[in-house]
């Protein structure tokens, strides 16, 4: 967690008389408060939300939490200070699985159910790298926290303490911090990885926030600091460099930041300029365990050979985060994100020790949803968006981010966790009087052994928005199997059916799917894939009442170190076939250095 806010304000006694009034009387001026949530919570907690089962006799709902810490009581058995905890609600809470946040909770003396107080959602800056409550704070103005998004979680957590007159210190003991030292480095000499200062991180944590900082150092001319350190497979590491707190303006100092094999010595990862100023910063998965090292140089030495020429001191920080992933047997991963969820075709699918099959950040890679609205003047009817961006019509007012996600885990043989289902959760609206939308639901799943990754795409439509008509999933990935370049693609699809599956240009994303004449082809380019479900209105259907939904079989595969290009492509179609998923593209290629044939496949069924 970042110490270089301002401290919590404990002497501002005057802003506290407001707070000490009789909670009655303050819901005369105002609903709730945080403040008066705090005084009344017998369990106040920071963790992840992980599961929800609803019971309709009783209306009930059992909530799963991953508990990071508890400030006030027990979200455990026998006070623990972390683990798994259930509670059970009357109704539906208003919890969405995979949110962090802080949760403030009481018992209903009567049915021993649970009650939420207040619960603040919790996101991660990726400039700072804190944890911070978006949700607006309220009533807390005593402790030095006043109604806004983006406070701190630290700050938030102090306060909390400091209402229910706790000491003001870190619930977890503080961030944990190296001095080295102040007018000269004497961590020196640390040049090479051989003589590298050696740390032991924190172990990794699912809300990141509390890193290890390393302060009193300094970069000479020419000078090199390496720092050693192990991790788990598959664990995120984030790390930076930072003025130091005593330094205003510019330190003098330019930094590059890099990432090592601590045992080969190969550079995995450079940054420059990525951090604050002329700073550094670096997000990556380690995808295998065991010893890493971060070098800092100066600029302009990118390769770490010694030929930097800023100087100044610098503070470094290094946090590991548990990575969210599917993972089928020892070499073939899905989704490793940089923020600890499962992000759609983001990171992708990849090899261990090799590029992502599915290239990261490409704004192609991504789906989106575009459906017609009746009775609306024209030119409004087609609505877009997709990969996190709205593309088109200004009524669309949701991106399609991951609103929710849920992964499920599991132990192999060898004790490794190999997370096998995820799910996520959007809702896409289009702003009108009233709201109208779709909502979108991807299922994963992926067992020890299984070559292929299963799942659906569920549509939905409330079953009162009659307005909407012409849905259309819409899906495009970036293949890119050895480095960029042209890849040999290959599809089939029935041109009567609902879900189709081709190639497209890389001029192709989301908003702007055309289906090709020939329902199956071959092309050789530098090409993607598209999935497509021209979905409809259909007949109606008409679930519980309430909701018109459809699902549809979703699926991916990988092989390789085949002989000949046809093997591989036979080999990747044969697995989406053998999941039932008739509608299939794959894109092949050959692996340069070692002369054998890998594909990747995608594939559809209604």
């Amino acid at each position: 967690m970042n110490r270089h806010h301002e401290p919590v304000s404990l002497g501002a006694l005057a802003l506290t008389i407001l707070l000490a009034l009789p909670i009655g009387l303050l819901s005369i001026f105002s609903t709730t408060t945080t403040g008066e949530q705090v005084d009344l919570a017998e369990t106040v907690f920071v963790g992840r939300v992980v599961s929800l089962q609803v019971s309709l006799n009783p209306a009930r709902t059992i909530v799963a939490f991953d508990v990071e810490r508890s400030l006030i009581g027990s979200a455990t058995s026998g006070f623990a200070a972390s683990g798994a905890a259930r509670y059970q609600f009357k109704g539906k809470p208003a919890f969405r699985v995979g949110e962090d946040v802080v949760v403030l909770l009481t018992r209903d003396a009567g049915s021993g159910a649970s009650e939420v107080l207040g619960q603040y959602v919790i996101s991660k800056n990726e400039a700072t790298l804190e944890s911070e409550v978006l949700s607006p704070v309220t009533g807390m103005a005593g402790q030095g926290v006043y109604e806004h998004g983006g406070v701190s979680l630290e700050t938030f957590e102090q306060a909390i303490l400091a209402r229910r007159g706790f000491p003001i210190t870190a619930p977890t003991g503080g961030e944990p911090t190296i001095h080295a030292g102040t007018a000269q480095d004497p961590l020196e000499p640390n040049d090479s990885l051989g003589t590298a200062t050696g740390l032991m991180l924190p172990p990794p944590t699912l809300v990141t926030g509390m890193p290890l900082c390393v302060t009193g150092l300094t970069i000479t001319a020419g000078d090199l600091d390496y720092f050693s350190f192990d991790a788990n497979p598959l664990t995120v590491l984030h790390a930076r460099t930072q003025p130091p707190a005593n330094i205003t303006g510019s330190s003098g100092l330019d930094t590059v930041l890099g990432l090592f094999d601590g045992v080969s010595g190969d550079l995995l990862a450079v940054d420059d300029d990525g951090g604050e100023g002329s700073f550094s910063r670096l997000t990556s998965t380690l995808e295998a365990g065991g010893p890493y090292a971060v070098a800092v140089a100066s600029a302009p030495d990118t390769d770490f050979s010694g030929d930097g020429t800023t100087e100044g001191p610098y503070e470094l920080k290094l946090e590991l985060e548990l990575g969210a992933y599917l993972w089928n047997t020892v070499d073939l991963m899905a989704g490793v994100s940089l923020d600890g969820t499962f992000i759609e075709d983001q990171v992708g699918f990849r090899c261990i020790g090799g590029q992502d099959v599915l290239s990261p950040g490409v704004p192609a890679d991504g789906w989106s949803v575009a459906y017609n609205v009746q009775e609306r003047p024209a030119p409004v009817t087609g609505i877009f968006g997709g990969a996190g961006d709205q593309l088109s019509d200004p009524g669309f007012t949701d991106e399609l981010l991951l609103k929710s996600f849920q992964l499920g885990g599991f132990m192999d043989g060898s004790g490794n966790n190999r997370r096998g289902f995820g799910e996520s959760r959007a809702l896409v609206t289009y702003s009108t009087d009233p709201d109208v939308g779709v909502g979108i639901v991807h299922t994963y799943r992926w067992s020890v052994g299984s070559d292929t990754v299963g799942g659906d795409v569920n549509v939905q439509i409330p079953a009162h928005q009659a307005a909407i008509t012409e849905v259309a999933y819409n899906r495009v990935l970036d293949v890119d199997l050895f480095g960029t370049g042209p890849d040999q693609f290959e599809w089939s699809f029935d041109p009567g059916s609902r879900v189709k599956a081709f190639a497209v240009d890389t001029a192709t994303n989301v908003g702007n799917l055309t289906v090709p004449a020939q329902s199956s082809g071959s092309v050789t380019d530098d090409m993607q894939m598209a999935l497509l479900i021209e979905h409809g209105r259909g007949g109606d259907v008409i679930v519980d009442g309430r909701r018109y939904e459809t699902l549809y079989d979703l699926g991916f595969t990988m092989v390789k170190e085949l002989a000949s290009r046809d093997d591989a492509v036979a080999a990747a179609r044969d697995n989406l076939l053998a999941a039932g998923l008739r509608t299939w593209v794959v894109a092949a290629d050959q692996d340069p250095d070692s002369g054998t044939w890998a594909a990747f496949g995608a594939g559809l069924s209604d």
